[in-house]
This record gives structure tokens, C-alpha cells and sequence, in this order.
């Protein structure tokens, strides 16, 4: 046995109170309050309505995993701790209530699911994730928060993309539309429409119009399922089939084929998971889109095969973005 083998594993199954950290500073309002200015643990305490011994253990935890540093008795923010603040571009601070909240509990049943391979969520909520966000609002407002964040990431890949030519692109679960917003406003001349579940609309819109772009940037209210806007030059889905098992992806495949042109382009915002025994973040979250949703992330080849069954040839793949041309 390696020397520190034991230390390392011992590390990793503490796992847990690393999340439960992290969504517990969130929840006081840390990251918020040392971004006013940085002050003691006891301050902080005070300023949170907590216990300033516990908050003093919290954030000497935190500041040892590079979350928050402390200098001179003070409490300041790092690189890390800063993505936790609710402000902050590409925040994480709803993927922590979220991590450390609904889906932390959802984990307790992972056994069965591993046992059986159906998703926890609805055995431990008693409904499909998605329904039961629609009956909760608190927490469905913190996943499309989180989701937004997250599409400033993944849509920086779109602004990057030669857009010479097309003239109208289609954002199928496009959420409130942060992505396509972002890629409009820097391309002028382009004309999108944002697809989604009726239940975001009032929220997109209200983005749409913030953003001056209500001539060029529409919402359309719909199923996936069963039939999404047609004709556009692109398509673009970010994080929509790693939701969904192959049987539900490829449907999703099949009801957008029809709503393209012979030329249209489909681009996937999604993980790549790299083969061997490397360290990959995809690999962890495939394991929890299994728990919560019954999904799942795909290698290289599972994506081919997955695209190929819904009517789609992939024209380029690489980590993150997969691009495919209807055959």
C-alpha cells in the first residue's frame, strides 16, 4: 500500500463536508459580506446571524481549501471564493444551495441506483426532478440561476464560432436565454429564438427586453418532446441530452431533424468524456446526472452512435462542443 494511500482516500470520503461548507457560507451570506469588505470571523458571524465559534471553523476549513484566505485577522476573498458571490460573472453560488441542498440529498439513495440503474431523485422526491422544480420555486429559481451562470461558460465557445453566413440561430432549452443573449449582442445582424419550458418565459423575456434586443431575439414556448421552430440555420442545444438517457436523447434528436434545412447546423454544448483512468470532471457528473435525472455524459464514441440514431452526422468533436449536419 502507497504510504499516504490511506490520507488520500480518508480526504476523498470527507468529501462531503466540503460541499456542506461551501453551501453553508453561501447560505450566511459570506462570500456577499466579506465582497462589502473584509473583516474578522467574529464580524462576519455577527453580520451573518451565526455562532462565531462555528463561523470561525467553517472558514478556517474553507480558507485551507483556498476558499477565502485569511491575512491579519481578517477574512479575504481568493480566486475561488469569489466565483460564490451572487454578483460574480459565471457565479457558483446557486450550483451550491443546489449541490449541498436537494441534490445532496438525493445521493442518500445512491446505492439502489446502482443496484438497479433508475435515477434517486424520483424515489427520494417522489416526483421526476423537473416536475417537482416546477412545484418549488425557491429551488427552481436557484437551477435556473445556476443554469444561467453556467451558459456564460459554455456559450463563450459560441462567441468564438465564425457566425459569416448564418442569419438565424434556434436555442432549444435555451433557459432565460443568457447563452443566446450573449452571442446576439455581440453579433449583430443575427436573429434568435430561445426554446423552453413555459414556466422560464416571463424570466426570458424580461432578459430579452433588459438586453434592448427585443427586434432581433424572440421566445417560443414549447416541448422538445414533440415539436421545436424550424428553418433556422443553427441549432444549438447546451446541456440538454446529458439530462436524458439514449432512449429519451435520441427522441429529442428526432423531433429537432425535421425542423432543419438540408444546410442547417447543430451544435451540442456538452462534456466529452475522456476514455482511461485520468481524472475527469465529466466522469463525476455523469455518475450525478444518473442519480438526479437518469442521464448521462458520453464518450466520443457514445456520441457518434447516440447522433447517428437520431439522423445526424458529427462533422467535428472536441471537449465541450460537438458540432453535426443532418443526413
Amino acid at each position: 500500500m502507497e504510504p499516504d494511500a490511506r490520507a488520500r482516500l480518508f480526504e476523498m470520503m470527507l468529501g462531503f463536508t466540503v460541499t456542506q461548507s461551501i453551501g453553508a457560507a453561501v447560505r450566511l451570506g459570506i462570500p456577499d459580506l466579506v465582497s462589502q469588505r473584509p473583516r474578522s470571523t467574529s464580524k462576519l458571524a455577527a453580520a451573518a446571524d451565526a455562532d462565531p465559534d462555528a463561523v470561525h471553523r467553517l472558514l478556517r476549513t474553507l480558507a485551507s481549501l483556498g476558499i477565502f484566505t485569511e491575512e491579519g485577522g481578517s477574512i479575504h476573498h481568493t480566486s475561488m471564493s469569489e466565483l460564490l458571490c451572487s454578483t460574480a460573472p459565471a457565479s457558483l453560488a446557486s450550483h451550491s444551495l443546489i449541490f449541498s441542498g436537494v441534490h445532496y440529498r438525493t445521493w442518500g439513495g445512491g446505492l439502489e441506483t446502482f443496484q438497479t440503474g433508475e435515477a434517486a431523485f424520483p424515489r427520494v422526491y417522489g416526483a421526476p426532478f423537473f416536475d417537482w422544480l416546477a412545484e418549488h420555486p425557491t429551488e427552481g429559481s436557484s437551477f435556473n440561476a445556476a443554469m444561467a451562470a453556467g451558459a456564460t461558460v459554455r456559450g463563450a465557445r459560441l462567441l468564438d464560432r465564425d457566425w459569416s453566413g448564418v442569419s438565424s440561430v434556434v436555442d432549444i432549452g435555451g433557459g432565460t436565454g443568457t447563452a443566446l443573449i450573449r452571442l446576439l449582442t455581440k453579433t449583430s445582424g443575427l436573429v434568435g429564438t430561445v426554446f423552453d419550458l413555459p414556466q422560464v418565459r416571463q424570466e426570458a423575456l424580461a432578459a430579452i427586453e433588459a438586453a434592448g434586443l427585443t427586434d432581433r431575439c424572440s421566445f417560443i414556448a414549447g416541448d422538445f418532446f414533440t415539436e421545436v421552430p424550424s428553418g433556422a440555420d443553427v441549432f444549438t442545444l447546451s446541456n440538454i441530452l446529458h439530462d436524458w438517457d439514449d432512449e429519451s436523447a435520441s427522441r429529442i434528436l428526432r423531433t429537432l431533424r425535421p425542423a432543419m434545412t438540408p444546410l442547417s447546423k447543430l451544435l451540442l454544448l456538452e462534456r466529452v468524456v475522456e476514455p482511461g483512468n485520468q481524472p475527469d470532471e465529466a466522469k463525476l457528473l455523469d455518475l450525478h446526472m444518473l442519480m438526479v435525472l437518469g442521464g448521462k455524459e458520453r464518450s466520443e464514441s457514445e456520441w457518434r452512435d447516440l447522433l447517428s440514431r437520431g439522423g445526424f452526422d458529427v462533422t467535428h468533436i472536441e471537449a465541450g462542443l460537438i458540432e453535426a449536419r443532418p443526413v
